[in-house]
C-alpha cells in the first residue's frame, strides 16, 4: 500500500514546475539556516573555554556580538523560506484544484451517480490541500534533515569522539516510537479520513433536501442518525489522539533518558579532565538540536503519512480514465425535422439489473408526450439517455434520421432543453 501511495505522487512533483526558481530558494533557504543554526553552539564553546574562561571582556563582546547577528541572520532567512513555503503552498493547491476540478467535468454522468456529493467536496477541500503541504514540504526536509543530522554527528565527533560514539548508540532509539507506531497511524488516518467523507456525504443530503425534512417531520430522525455518524467519528477521532499522545509521551521519555544519560557521561569527562566545559555545552546544545531534529522528524512522518493517503485519493480521481462519446470528426448538424426514435433500447446503471430493456418508441416532430409511471421506472434515464448523459447498452436512439453517437454532442445539447422539477438558476 505504501509503495503504490509513494508511486502516486510522481505526477504531483510536476505541479512545482513552474515554480521552480522560488522551490530551488526554499532548498538553498533551507540549507543556509541550517549551517547557521550549526555555528551558535561552537560559539558558546569558544566564548566558555576562551573569554570567560581567560576572562576576555572584548572577545566575549565580540564573540556575544557575533552570536547575536548570525541569529538574527537565521530568523531573518528562516522567516523568508517560511514564506516561500507558503506562497508555493498555495499556488501549488490553486494548481491541482484546478486539474482535478476541471479533469472531473469531463467525467460520465455514471461517474457522479457512483460517488456522493459529499466525498468530492471533501477531495477538494480537505485531500487536494494536503497533497500540497506533502509536495511543497517533504522534498526540502528530506534533503536537509537527515545531512543535517549527520553534520551536527559530525561536529560532536570533531568535538569529542567518545561523546559522538555514544550519541550514534543512543540517537537511533530516538525514532524508535514512530517506527513501531508510524503503520498504526496510517491505518487509524485512513479510516478517520474515509468517515469524515460519509459524514460531509450525510450533511450535502440533509441540507439539499431540507425542505423534504420538514414536510415529513424528520427532524428527529435526522439528528438521530447524525449524532450516530457523529459518535463513530468521534471513536475515530479519540484513536487518533490516543496513538498521537502515545507517541508524544514515548518520544519525550526517550529524549530525556538519552540527553540525560549523555549529560552523565559528559559530566563524567569534564571532571576527569577529559573534556572541557566549554565543549560539553557546545555537545549539549548539539543534542537538543539533534531532539529538535527528531521533533521535525516527527512531523515529517505525520505529513508523509496523511500525504500519501490524500495523494492516492486524488490519484485515483486523475488516473481515471475519460470514456470519450464523441466522434471523432463529427460536424455540427442543425435538425430540420426533429423526430425521435428509440430502437430496441436497454440500459441500466449497475450490471445486470436492467432500467429500460428492448424500448422501442417513436416521437413524431412536433407532439408533446408525457411520460407516467412509478419512481424509478425509467422516465428520466430516458432523457439523460436522449441527452447522451449515458449510453444505452444495446439498441440505437435517433433524431431527424440520425443517430446520436454519431453527432456532435454540443450541437446535440445545443438543440434539447431540458427543464429539471427542482430549476437551478445560472
Amino acid at each position: 500500500c505504501q509503495t503504490t501511495c509513494i508511486k502516486k505522487t510522481h505526477g504531483f512533483i510536476s505541479l512545482l514546475l513552474p515554480y521552480r526558481k522560488k522551490w530551488i530558494g526554499v532548498l538553498f533557504l533551507s540549507g543556509a539556516t541550517a549551517l547557521l543554526g550549526a555555528i551558535n553552539p561552537f560559539i558558546a564553546k569558544l566564548t566558555i573555554d576562551g573569554a570567560i574562561k581567560n576572562s576576555d571582556l572584548a572577545g566575549f563582546i565580540f564573540l556575544a556580538l557575533f552570536g547575536a547577528g548570525i541569529f538574527l541572520i537565521s530568523e531573518l532567512l528562516d522567516n523568508t523560506r517560511n514564506f516561500l513555503d507558503r506562497y508555493l503552498r498555495a499556488k501549488v493547491n490553486f494548481d491541482l484544484n484546478k486539474k482535478v476540478f476541471t479533469h472531473m467535468q469531463d467525467f460520465p454522468f455514471q461517474w457522479f451517480r457512483q460517488r456522493s456529493t459529499g466525498e468530492n467536496l471533501y477531495t477538494i477541500n480537505y485531500d487536494i490541500e494536503s497533497v500540497g503541504e506533502f509536495i511543497t514540504t517533504i522534498p526540502p526536509q528530506a534533503l536537509f534533515l537527515f545531512p543535517r543530522l549527520l553534520f551536527v554527528l559530525g561536529i560532536i565527533f570533531y568535538l569529542n569522539w567518545r561523546m559522538a560514539l555514544c550519541s550514534l548508540c543512543l540517537v537511533p532509539f530516538l525514532y524508535l516510537p514512530f517506527y513501531c507506531l508510524g503503520p498504526k497511524i496510517q491505518r487509524a488516518w485512513q479510516a478517520f479520513v474515509e468517515n469524515s467523507e460519509g459524514i460531509f456525504k450525510k450533511l450535502q443530503e440533509i441540507f439539499s433536501h431540507m425542505q423534504l425534512v420538514k414536510v415529513f417531520g424528520k427532524e428527529e430522525a435526522e439528528i438521530a442518525g447524525y449524532l450516530e455518524d457523529l459518535g463513530s467519528h468521534q471513536s475515530l477521532e479519540i484513536k487518533n489522539i490516543q496513538l498521537d499522545i502515545a507517541g508524544e509521551f514515548a518520544a519525550r521519555a526517550t529524549q530525556k533518558i538519552i540527553v540525560g544519560l549523555l549529560t552523565l557521561y559528559g559530566g563524567y569527562q569534564v571532571i576527569r579532565g577529559q573534556m572541557t566545559l566549554g565543549s560539553l555545552t557546545a555537545i549539549l546544545i548539539y543534542l537538543s538540536q539533534l531532539v529538535g531534529l527528531q521533533n521535525q522528524f516527527a512531523g515529517f512522518f505525520q505529513t508523509g503519512i496523511t500525504g500519501l493517503v490524500s495523494c492516492a485519493r486524488v490519484a485515483a480521481i486523475l488516473d481515471t480514465e475519460i470514456e470519450r462519446v464523441e466522434p471523432g470528426k463529427a460536424p455540427p448538424i442543425i435538425f430540420k425535422k426533429p423526430e425521435i426514435i428509440f430502437k430496441s433500447v436497454s440500459f441500466g446503471y449497475t450490471a445486470g439489473a436492467y432500467v429500460l430493456k428492448d424500448v422501442n418508441m417513436h416521437i413524431e416532430a412536433g407532439r408533446s408526450i408525457s411520460f407516467a409511471g412509478a419512481s424509478g421506472c425509467g422516465k428520466t434515464t430516458l432523457l439523460n439517455l436522449l441527452v447522451r448523459l449515458s449510453d444505452p447498452w444495446s439498441g440505437s436512439i435517433s433524431i431527424d434520421g440520425r443517430d446520436i453517437k454519431n453527432l456532435s454532442i454540443s450541437s446535440l445539447k445545443e438543440q434539447i432543453g431540458f427543464v429539471l422539477q427542482e430549476p437551478f438558476l445560472w
